[in-house]
């Protein structure tokens, strides 16, 4: 199938390049019957058996083996001004190609190509050596030309690939030498240059992209390095390509278009003739004409002597994909290579009628990527119709439309920018947010004022797009903002203005700033919001403390505590005297929020003994927050406070003693017992957790009086999980755990004494022992649903735990 779709390819793109002007013959058969051609002269052209033969008079001349029946030989005859007659001879089919040239002349045949017509190379760059006959001059008589085909290099309008690097077979030297000429193409019609056709600019909007180039100087070790002339559409005059071939007759650039769709109206061409004796006048001619050729038609354009862009009206606008500008002819000087300096186009929407157009096709579901595009190489100039449009625009049209703003007129279309960014901006935040930043904070001034909207999602939208410009004009905004609007909205600016402010010298500077003015207008709750961001940052810690000691001074007790958690979050040094003095003082709260603030000066002497004297403080807030910052510190400090601790008239001091009394062993079993027999059951919770991972057999006693005496579900939960884990066996913990477990066992038992069975029948199972499995086969005989379920796990688990300690009896 591969070999058969080749050869299909080989027939499309040779035959074509037989169909030169110029008088001659040609016939095509398959090989499958006899098939004979006259050459002339008596030579003939035979298809038999298999071979195709030139013959004359009986003898042969040349033949070749034919592979299959599917075999197609094509013969092409013309007559040339030297009195001999041309042939091409070409055979496609089976695995091989083979393109046969020569000449008949005093009744002999002369070969003069003879060779397989292969390609070869990377896909998409195949190369291959031709011959064909053709007419390069125009006057009706073909000429043998060989050259090399490269699959990338076309000529627009054309299915066949044009030759490169042409060479004519010189009958006289009998060789191939270099030769240029014209490429075969028909103009439809010249045309000369029309000054009302050139068009009134709209911007850069570069609509062809030079593709393939068939010459130019490049390198002499590879040819095909032809790299195509961008400068033919960089906007400058001054730069373009000159050809690398012969006097350049013939030698062509294709450009692609980028639109197919839109109507080519007009060609513009640049050309300079250097003035005589000028210094580089030698090195390029300009072109008298050129071709330029679309995929519907192709027009001679005449160019005259004048430099600049020469503008040529088309008699009919074509759609094309690509446009290739031919080379013609110059009366330049012999062999000084011809050059071209700019080419361009004007279409339906090179207009500003048309760039409206163009920007409603924002909105295309199929065109409208391709338009942003577009777009994007008019730049700036096309905002102005974008920005009458947006209003009509889809939302897909205006993320497109963000796109291009963001890239070319992120100043002029801030606001567009902004208003997008609030509603639809999560789609292109990315992109919205790199043209705010390019706006020169317009963006964030437009974004401000969305936060007086009413829209709460607008409003949480714009705040949202300034932290994450985080650009001082972003943070001016909020600040300018903040003392305008509702408590809610302020409180959210707050938030934001810490995010823009954290590590910023210069911003929280403002900021305080800020807050001295709301000071001095003893708007105080704005004063203290400021100061708590300013509190946390380094380089406005110090200044935030000081203010807020000011305040305190002179304030009632509800700013005093403000004030007081605006010290404490600055950690300053400075503050620890300030702070001790007012842990000292009558207020509780202010004392409580004191020892917490000196808990981060822990190993400041002021500090720890401020702290250790409020542990004897008669407030338990105060006293649990003092123990909570000496307790980070380990050694004689934190024995102290525990042995303290355990003194207190509040349980909630009491049971903090006994939970830190695990990283103490030198008073650890003291801690726990008086724990345990705590009267208050938070305390006692806490020393029964210690409990059941201390062995001591001193411990047995109070946790059964907890057995046998509380009242607290969860404490005799808790001493039931102690005394399994201890693997507390006696007689008494045994007896205890049975009066839970029958108590519970009862069929009118409340909920709470059946949680607590569970828990006895779930310790009695993990135990394990022979007695601890009689109570529960005991317990068995009279109970309830809940624990049946109970009892029978445990006894199912009575073999695990503790058993391993005991022998039966």
């Amino acid at each position: 199938m591969k070999i058969i779709k080749r050869y299909l390819n080989l027939i499309t793109l040779i035959y074509p390049l037989l169909a030169s002007a110029g008088a001659r013959a040609e016939d095509t058969a398959g090989a499958s019957a006899l098939k004979a051609w006259s050459l002339g002269d008596g030579v003939q052209l035979r298809a038999h058996d298999g071979v195709l033969t030139i013959e004359k008079s009986g003898r042969s001349l040349w033949e070749a083996p034919l592979t299959g029946t599917g075999d197609t030989v094509t013969v092409s005859r013309a007559g040339s001004a030297r009195g001999v007659s041309l042939f091409s001879i070409t055979m496609i089919g089976g695995e091989s190609s083979h393109r046969v040239v020569g000449y008949l002349k005093g009744g002999g045949v002369e070969i003069i190509w003879n060779a397989p017509l292969e390609f070869s190379g990377d896909p998409g760059e195949e190369t291959a050596t031709d011959v064909r006959l053709l007419d390069l001059d125009g006057d009706g008589r073909m000429e043998i030309v060989k050259g090399t085909l490269f699959t990338p290099v076309r000529l627009c309008g054309r299915s066949d690939t044009p030759l490169l690097f042409r060479e004519q077979w010189d009958f006289n030297r009998k060789k191939f030498v270099p030769v240029a000429g014209e490429r075969n193409l028909t103009p439809s019609e010249t045309l000369t240059a029309d000054g009302s056709a050139e068009p009134v600019s709209i911007g850069n909007l570069r609509f062809l992209t030079p593709r393939t180039v068939s010459s130019s100087t490049g390198d002499d070790n590879s040819p095909l390095l032809l790299t195509a002339p961008t400068a033919l559409t960089d906007g400058r005059g001054e730069t373009g390509w000159s050809e690398d071939s012969g006097d350049g007759t013939g030698e062509f650039v294709t450009f692609s278009t980028l639109a197919p769709t839109w109507e080519i109206t007009t060609v513009g061409i640049q050309t300079a003739r250097p003035e005589k004796g000028a210094m580089g006048a030698n090195r390029f001619a300009a072109p008298d004409d050129v071709i330029v050729a679309f995929e519907g038609a192709s027009y001679r354009l005449k160019l005259d002597k004048a430099d600049g862009m020469q503008w040529f009206k088309l008699p009919t606008p074509q759609k094309s994909a690509c446009l290739s500008v031919v080379l013609g002819s110059s009366t330049g000087k012999p062999g000084v290579p011809m050059s071209i300096f700019e080419v361009g186009v004007q279409t339906e929407m090179h207009h500003k009628e048309g760039l409206q157009r163009l920007v409603a096709l924002l909105d295309d579901d199929a065109q409208g990527e391709q338009t942003l595009q577009i777009l994007r190489t008019v730049g700036q100039v096309a905002f102005e119709p974008l920005r009458k449009q947006w209003k009509t625009l889809s939302s897909a049209g205006k993320r497109r439309a963000v796109q291009f703003i963001a890239e070319a007129a992120p100043v002029q279309g801030a606001h567009l920018l902004a208003s997008f960014g609030v509603t639809d901006g999560r789609y292109v935040e990315a992109t919205l947010l790199e043209g705010l930043k390019k706006s020169g904070g317009r963006g964030e001034k437009v974004l401000g004022k969305y936060l007086h909207n009413k829209s709460a999602p607008k409003f949480k939208a714009a705040l949202h797009l300034l932290e994450t410009l985080n650009s001082n004009e972003a943070f001016d905004v909020v600040l300018a903002t903040l003392p305008k609007v509702q408590k809610a909205r302020q409180r959210a600016l707050l938030k934001g203005l810490s995010a823009l402010a954290t590590q910023h010298a210069d911003r929280l500077s403002r900021l305080m700033t800020e807050a001295a003015r709301a000071r001095a207008a003893n708007d105080l709750p704005m004063m203290f919001g400021l100061l708590r961001i300013a509190a946390v940052n380094d380089a406005s810690a110090e200044e935030a403390a000081l203010l807020a000691r000011e305040v305190f001074d002179t304030a009632g007790f509800e700013d005093q505590y403000r004030a007081l958690r605006i010290v404490g979050a600055s950690k300053v040094t400075m503050s620890i005297a300030f702070l001790a003095t007012v842990a000292n003082g009558e207020n509780k709260y202010l004392r409580q929020l004191s020892a917490k603030a000196l808990s981060q000066f822990g190993e400041d002497d002021t500090a720890r003994d401020t702290l250790f004297s409020l542990t004897a403080d008669t407030e338990p807030g105060v006293q649990i927050e003092a123990m909570n910052a000496l307790l980070q510190f380990h050694g004689p400090t934190k024995k102290a406070v525990l042995q303290k601790g355990i003194q207190s008239p509040w349980p909630q001091v009491r049971a903090l003693a006994v939970k830190n009394a695990a990283d103490v062993p030198q008073i650890r079993r003291s801690l726990v017992l008086k724990g345990l027999n705590d009267d208050r059951f938070i305390v006692a919770l806490e020393a029964l957790i210690l409990a059941a991972e201390m062995p001591d057999a001193e411990l047995n006693t109070p946790i059964v009086d907890i057995l046998t005496q509380s009242k607290n579900t969860r404490v005799l939960i808790r001493a039931t999980t102690a005394v399994s884990k201890r693997c507390q066996s006696d007689k008494e913990t045994l007896d205890a755990l049975f009066e839970l477990l029958r108590l519970g066992a009862k069929p009118l038992a409340d909920v709470n004494e059946k949680v607590v069975a569970t828990a006895a029948a779930t310790a009695l199972g993990e135990i394990g022992s022979p007695a601890a499995v009689e109570h529960l086969k005991t317990a068995r005989q009279s109970s309830n649903l809940t624990t049946d379920k109970a009892i029978d796990a445990a006894l199912a688990a009575a073999k695990g735990g503790c058993a391993a300690k005991y022998t039966a009896p």
